[in-house]
C-alpha cells in the first residue's frame, strides 16, 4: 500500500513525515529545546495545580503563555529554544486539562495530567512559525535550527502549517509536517 498522492487527498490537512539527519550543533539545539519544553509543560503543571489548591480558577493557555517572559528573565536558557514551540507546551497543556475534563463529564475516569519525564516516551516539540519552516527534497528549515537534512520527502502541495520534531528512544529524528492544501472537506453523507 503506497502513500497517497496530494493531489487525491480529500482532506484539506495531510502530513508528511520525513526522517532527519541533523549534524553536532543541530542534535545538540533538538536536545535543548526537547529539554526546555519539557521543563515549560511542568512548571505549568504545577503552576495550575497550585492554582487549584489556592482555590483559583484553571488558568487559559493564554494565561500560561503570558508568564513566559518572566521564565525566561528568570532562566535565562529558556532562551536558546524555540519561543513558538515554548508557547505550544502551554497549549499542549491546556489541551491535556480539556482534555480531561470532557471525559470526567461524559462519565469517564480519565488520568489526571501528568508532569513530562525525560525518560518516558519520544522526546518532541512543535514549531509553529510557518513562515519561518521550508521543506525541499533533500533538506527541511526549521526555526533557530536551520536547514536540516532529511530523508522521505514527497510531492506536496499546499502551505505548511506547522512542523513537530520527534527524538524517538533508538535515537533517530523525524519531523511531520502538517500542510494545508487549501481544498474544502467533501461534504459528508447524510
Amino acid at each position: 500500500m503506497g502513500r497517497p498522492d496530494p493531489q487525491d487527498t480529500p482532506l484539506m490537512l495531510y502530513a508528511v513525515r520525513v526522517r532527519l539527519y541533523p549534524n553536532a550543533a543541530q542534535r545538540e539545539f533538538f536536545a535543548r529545546t526537547f529539554g526546555c519544553c519539557r521543563w515549560v509543560y511542568n512548571n505549568a503543571l504545577a503552576y495550575c495545580q497550585a492554582m487549584y489548591e489556592a482555590g483559583s480558577p484553571r488558568p487559559s493557555a493564554y494565561d500560561l503563555m503570558k508568564r513566559l517572559p518572566a521564565l525566561k528573565a528568570e532562566h535565562p536558557w529558556l532562551g536558546e529554544a524555540d519561543s513558538q514551540a515554548l508557547k505550544q507546551a502551554c497549549a499542549d497543556l491546556d489541551s491535556a486539562y480539556r482534555n480531561f475534563f470532557r471525559r470526567v463529564k461524559n462519565g469517564e475516569t480519565p488520568g489526571f495530567p501528568r508532569f513530562k519525564s525525560k525518560h518516558r516516551g519520544d522526546a518532541t516539540y512543535t514549531a509553529t512559525a510557518a513562515a519561518s519552516i521550508a521543506l525541499e527534497p533533500r533538506q527541511i528549515k526549521l526555526p533557530k535550527a536551520g536547514w536540516v537534512r532529511c530523508r522521505g520527502v514527497r510531492e506536496w502541495e499546499g502551505r505548511i502549517k506547522r512542523t513537530t520534531v520527534r527524538q524517538t528512544p533508538t535515537g533517530k529524528y523525524y519531523a511531520t509536517v502538517l500542510i494545508d492544501n487549501g481544498r474544502e472537506l467533501p461534504a459528508q453523507p447524510t
